[in-house]
Order: C-alpha cells, then sequence, then structure tokens
C-alpha cells in the first residue's frame, strides 16, 4: 500500500520515515496557515468574489455618466431640414423684394453679382459667403440676435501647440481623431503666445444659419473650389457660450477631405483645429495658392515640421 508524505508528497510503501525528505511520518503535522490564506485560497470563496466584482463593475459601466463628446463625425453640419432651409430662404427672398428701392439691398445684390464672377477662370477666391438670410442680417453687425467668431489660420509652433494640447486634455476637451485632432482652450488670452497668424477674419452669424469663409482659386473649368473652406454654425448662445459646429473642406488635385466638429465656446474660450492642412498636401497645386493661409508652404519650419498649421476659432464679445 502506498502512501504519501505529508511533508513533501513523496508517495512510497507504508512506512514511518520518508524515503525522500526522511520526516517522521507518523508525527509530523503541518503548520496552520494564516486563516485569511485558508479564506482565499478557498475555491468556493473565490467564486462568490468573482461574482460580486462582476455584478459591482457591471453597476458602474450602466450607472457611468457618459462623456461630453464635442466632437461628432458628420460631413454636413445642418441642423435644420432642407425643406425647412428653402422656406426660409424663400421667405428672406420675399422680404428682400419688397425692400428693393433700398439702395443698401441694391449695392449688397451687385456685390453678391461680383463675387460670383470673381470665382470663374482660375481667378483667387477669398472671403465670407452665408445663406440668403444670414448675408441679409450680417449687414446690422450690432444685431443682438447676431453672434461674431473670430477665425485665425495660424503657424504655431511645435512646443507651443504641445502646450495647448495638454492643457486642453487635462481639462477633458482634447480629442485625437485619425486624420486631425481638436481642442478646447478656457481661457485663451493666457497660451496665445509664440504663434504668427497667417489671416484673421470675423464671421457674424444668425443661430441656425451657416456661414462659410472660403480660400483658393478656382480650377480651370470653374467647377471646384482649388483651397480650402470653413463652414460655421452656431446653434445655440445662452450665457455667453456659444454652442456650435464647424466643418472644414479642403478640396484640391490631390482629392478632398473633410474635417467635421462641434464646439461649445464660453467667453474667453477658444476653440482648435490640428492637421487641416499637412506639409504634403496641394503639391501640384501650389504655385496657384499664392493667397493667405498657403503661405505657410513657403514657411522653412512649416516644411520642416517645426510648426503646425492650426484653425483656431474664438468668440467676440464687444
Amino acid at each position: 500500500m502506498l502512501i504519501n508524505c505529508p511533508r513533501c508528497g513523496f508517495s512510497q510503501p507504508q512506512d514511518q520515515y520518508c524515503a525522500q525528505c526522511g520526516v517522521d511520518m507518523q508525527r509530523y503535522k503541518p503548520k496552520e496557515q494564516p486563516l485569511l490564506t485558508q479564506i482565499f485560497g478557498n475555491t468556493a470563496f473565490q467564486i462568490i468574489a468573482l461574482l460580486i466584482a462582476t455584478f459591482f463593475v457591471g453597476q458602474y459601466i450602466l450607472t457611468k455618466p457618459a462623456p461630453r463628446k464635442f466632437v461628432q463625425r458628420m460631413i454636413y453640419p445642418v441642423s435644420k431640414s432642407e425643406s425647412v432651409r428653402v422656406a426660409e430662404e424663400e421667405t428672406a427672398q420675399s422680404e428682400r423684394s419688397q425692400a428693393s428701392s433700398d439702395s443698401d439691398d441694391l449695392s449688397s445684390t451687385a456685390g453678391a453679382a461680383l463675387n460670383r464672377e470673381s470665382l470663374s477662370g482660375g481667378e483667387a477666391a477669398t472671403g465670407t459667403q452665408g445663406t440668403q438670410a444670414g448675408v441679409a442680417a450680417a449687414k446690422n453687425i450690432n444685431d443682438p440676435n447676431l453672434h461674431t467668431l473670430k477665425l485665425t489660420y495660424a503657424e504655431v509652433p511645435v512646443e507651443t501647440l504641445n502646450r495647448w494640447i495638454t492643457l486642453s486634455n487635462s481639462a477633458g476637451l482634447y480629442q485625437s481623431l485619425t486624420d486631425y485632432s481638436v481642442g478646447i482652450l478656457t481661457d485663451f488670452k493666457k497660451v496665445t503666445d509664440k504663434y504668427q497668424s497667417l489671416k484673421s477674419t470675423e464671421m457674424h452669424l444668425p443661430l441656425n444659419l451657416s456661414n462659410a469663409n472660403w480660400e483658393g482659386v478656382m480650377n480651370d473649368d470653374g467647377s471646384q473650389l482649388i483651397g480650402m473652406t470653413v463652414n460655421v454654425e452656431i446653434k445655440s448662445a445662452d450665457n455667453e457660450t456659444l454652442l456650435g459646429s464647424i466643418n472644414i473642406n479642403k478640396s484640391g488635385s490631390q482629392g478632398a477631405e473633410a474635417y467635421p466638429s462641434e464646439f461649445e465656446l464660453p467667453k474667453g474660450s477658444a476653440f482648435f483645429l490640428v492637421g487641416a492642412l499637412k506639409v504634403e498636401n496641394f503639391q501640384s497645386d501650389r504655385t496657384k495658392l499664392t493667397m493667405p493661409p498657403f503661405q505657410i508652404f513657403k514657411s522653412q519650419d512649416f516644411m520642416t515640421r517645426k510648426t503646425e498649421f492650426v484653425i483656431i476659432l474664438e468668440p467676440v464679445y464687444k
């Protein structure tokens, strides 16, 4: 008959002493394990603990509030249906027709026609364009229903940009996507050092009507803009906080790309987007793109990746 040594576990015929470790098997008493070791080593306890942990983890996942997503992937950020938009434009068109005797309306119409003519045959295209109702409202920038955003195309040193990203990320307001990244700086005046403004313009927007700023040239047949368009829409404005969307469209001989995002900007804050313009972009179109902000391609720092192209959007209160 074989027995196992209570000390080393060696199996041997029944005897008083272990043939392997020499212990007196009849008198040997194993050292009693601490109570906690016995409890935690118990299989039943381990199963119960695992079930309890699974329950609480599940409860945490179900009840955890979803993080605020200020970035939303969408191709054309329009908050109203096409039918509603068309109806609003028809109403605005009717109102302008009734006021056709007003000289301001006549000059505005002439300016719009001139703008359209300037976009043909490879001519430089630069400026701001909005919906008909938005253009009409923009005549009076003191209109309380009109909100102002400052759009800046900037060349930012990598060190400065890294500081922006760190500050934005620490506040939970930075998001890095596949082709570009976005963030919000809550106190922009404190971090505006060491960057160069390539071009800056103010956009005056009524609620729920988009406004676009475009920079570039039309191709030879006048069918497509070679350059960049920034389309902005304000969806709500409460307590000096603007909630809206921005969509950057870049198009050229190499193809087109879109960079959509949403923002929530309190007074004094700024939204920034990185990656809309890269060193490798517009390789075959650069000779045509002589207007701002495309002079950045002549920057040695940008071409050697010491600086980055950044689009900045900040609310303006006067």
